[in-house]
């Protein structure tokens, strides 16, 4: 029997047509913690309020997705994940995460530490603020920034992102990358 280049292209056509799934948006960093049980520090006197209940919220958003990564949250001490704010100015970002690898250029994350920008959060609603940071923890636990503006890590925030919480993709990504 012999099959023809029409019925082979069919065939693939109708397979991701039919038989995928939408979870193709998230990318990587090229890292990620050693343990899935993280502890998110907020930086004693480095985070004014109402950032560290916003904080919260973006953990618990996190945690319910089924990631299989469990974030808890305390004030001062150790963890893997540090969250401070300051007044950094009128510059192009409203809030960062930095990732520091075992070593210069590749290994996992020893830590991560997100800063926020009052300067330009402090006027922002509050939903938009927890997409921010739900956007920058997402870095922390190695997501890279997406094209699909349905997705908590889409290149550019509100309003350009159309959601304000992680999405199936977003825990996708953090459960492939964990598990």
């Amino acid at each position: 029997m012999r099959i023809s280049t029409k019925s082979i292209l069919l065939a693939t056509i109708l397979t991701l047509a039919l038989g995928s799934t939408s979870a193709f948006a998230y990318t990587y960093l090229g890292g990620k913690h050693k343990t899935k049980n993280l502890n998110a520090v907020v930086k004693t006197g480095e985070l004014k309020y109402p950032y560290s209940s916003i904080f919260f919220d973006s953990i618990q958003d996190w945690n319910n997705g089924g990631t299989g990564v469990n974030i808890s949250m305390s004030y001062g001490g150790g963890g893997n994940i540090y969250i401070g704010g300051s007044e950094f100015g009128n510059v192009d970002w409203n809030a960062r995460n930095t990732n520091y690898r075992d070593y210069v250029f590749w290994g996992d994350y020893h830590s991560s530490v997100i800063d926020v920008n009052y300067t330009n959060m402090d006027s922002r609603s509050r939903e938009w603020n927890k997409s921010t940071l739900s956007h920058e923890l997402g870095h922390s636990l190695g997501l890279d920034h997406t094209n699909d503006s349905s997705t908590i890590m889409y290149t550019t925030g509100n309003p350009y992102r159309t959601v304000t919480t992680p999405q199936a993709d977003d825990y996708a990504g953090v459960r492939n990358l964990y598990n």
